[in-house]
């Protein structure tokens, strides 16, 4: 394998901080203190990453060794560790010295206090502004999460260090995850710690507007543009101008709008619906999907080019069961948010309770947990928290049947029959049977299929 050395820079980033071009074979994009760039990765050969000046990718940092890691552009991608003094930590396993680990698509790597994410697609190059100012009060209108992030595992610990060091660059962000994980806290989180925090960031549910309208919702439209537009109205990429777009379960938008939101990316304009005239924006993107965009774009089902320039960065954002220490803390903020808006004390946890919640698999992630959390605060009253106010028994038992009993057992029947009722409302769409009953897509799944109900079939 060959190795090139490239000019150095006056960056932080020393070496080949160019942009990787447009069906590069990677690239990494790099985040240090102070600083983020972009690394185009030749086809094939090593790459030397680390201090000293024999190093391909040369980074000023003194947490790196002057020959950090090695990295081998294949097929596959792999990393190696030189021996460095601070480790090479792929995922959550720190490397031993030579000890190999292959890189996919989107994997983060700790080289010293530097993190490395490669990149498939190419993409433009990115550089760190000014620090971010202190975020300012809210604005009117402002989003802000009402939870706090609950950061109390390692696997969330690694994922919130790398939203530290992506908020500080424009770049858009792309979250993925399965449906309830917390992709939205994520986004406010990169949202509130950049030089944005103080503009608005306003969001929309892909899947959850009606597809004649969400052209409208996201450009905006002129007076009698179609029937019932009595008004021009601004759309959300107009109304976050400074701020912070988030796209959620974009990997559900037409073939149209992926279009017209692609261009709205490259050129930062937007035309509303029935407009002659474009409104320039400024905003950062951020889109989070539970669907594999990749599979996606294999199928023909989403634009090759609308996901490089989505894909940014990814970050995954991991389901519940694989943050288990995150699960106590979360019940607990989950429980005094709830009791307060109802004017009541924070009933306490009883130890069979919180065991309960322990070993509950969380198909429906945080999300489901927040339901199962209200449900047993309206359940329990003014007394502590047990097991039955939690209503986790049907997760356990034979499909088919509620497996709980006395008032565990009539609520289980009452969900089971509830969905029976919303699926038949909804002509069996899985989607807005979700939306009425107040949760999410993937959680009305799983709990059909606790209660073995079969799902309806597309016609």
């Amino acid at each position: 394998m060959s190795r090139t050395k490239r000019p150095a820079e006056q960056t932080t980033v020393r070496r080949d901080a160019a942009p990787a071009p447009r069906g590069a074979a990677a690239c990494l994009r790099l985040f240090g203190e102070g600083f983020a760039s972009t690394f185009a990765l030749p086809p094939s050969g090593e790459v030397v990453i680390g201090r000293g000046d024999a190093a391909d990718l040369q980074l000023d940092d003194p947490s790196l060794s002057r020959r950090h890691a090695l990295l081998r552009v294949g097929p596959p991608v792999e990393i190696e560790d030189l021996g460095s003094a601070n480790g090479t930590v792929v995922g959550s396993a720190r490397l031993q010295k030579g000890q190999r680990a292959v890189l996919v698509d989107g994997a983060v790597v700790e080289v010293g206090s530097v993190m490395l994410v490669l990149q498939h697609g190419g993409g433009r190059s990115i550089s760190a502004p000014a620090p971010a100012p202190a975020p300012a009060a809210p604005a009117p209108g402002e989003r802000r999460p009402k939870i706090k992030p609950v950061i109390a595992d390692p696997a969330t610990e690694r994922l919130y260090r790398l939203v530290d060091r992506v908020a500080a660059s424009d770049l858009t962000v792309l979250l993925t995850g399965e449906t309830g994980s917390g992709k939205e806290v994520v986004a406010e989180a990169i949202h509130a710690r950049s030089r944005r925090a103080a503009a608005p960031m306003v969001g929309i549910n892909c899947a959850a507007v009606a597809e004649s309208l969400l052209e409208s919702e996201l450009f905006g439209h002129e007076k009698g543009a179609f029937t019932g537009a009595d008004r021009a109205k601004p759309g959300l990429l107009e109304s976050a101008q400074g701020g912070t777009v988030f796209l959620d379960e974009v990997g559900e938008l037409t073939p149209a709008v992926q279009a017209k939101l692609l261009r709205a990316l490259e050129e930062r304009k937007v035309t509303r619906v029935g407009a002659v005239r474009e409104t320039a924006i400024d905003a950062r993107f951020v889109a989070a999907t539970n669907r594999d965009l990749q599979a996606e774009v294999d199928a023909g089902r989403f634009r090759q080019d609308l996901y490089f320039r989505l894909n940014g960065i990814t970050l995954r954002v991991p389901p519940l069961r694989e943050r288990p220490a995150e699960i106590e803390p979360l019940s607990r903020a989950f429980l005094e948010a709830e009791a307060s808006a109802l004017g009541r004390p924070s009933p306490t946890w009883s130890k069979e309770a919180l065991e309960v919640l322990r070993r509950h698999p969380w198909p429906g992630n945080v999300r489901e947990l927040r339901n199962a959390v209200a449900r047993a605060v309206v359940l329990a009253g003014d007394g502590p928290i047990h097991p039955e106010h939690l209503s986790l028994g049907a997760s356990r038992a034979a499909p088919g049947a509620p497996s709980g009993s006395g008032l565990a057992g009539e609520i289980q029947a009452l969900e089971r029959q509830r969905i029976l009722e919303a699926l038949e409302a909804c002509a069996g769409n899985q989607s807005r049977a979700a939306k009425q009953l107040g949760v999410s897509r993937g959680t009305l799944i799983a709990r059909m299929e606790e209660y073995g109900l079969p799902r309806p079939r597309r016609r």
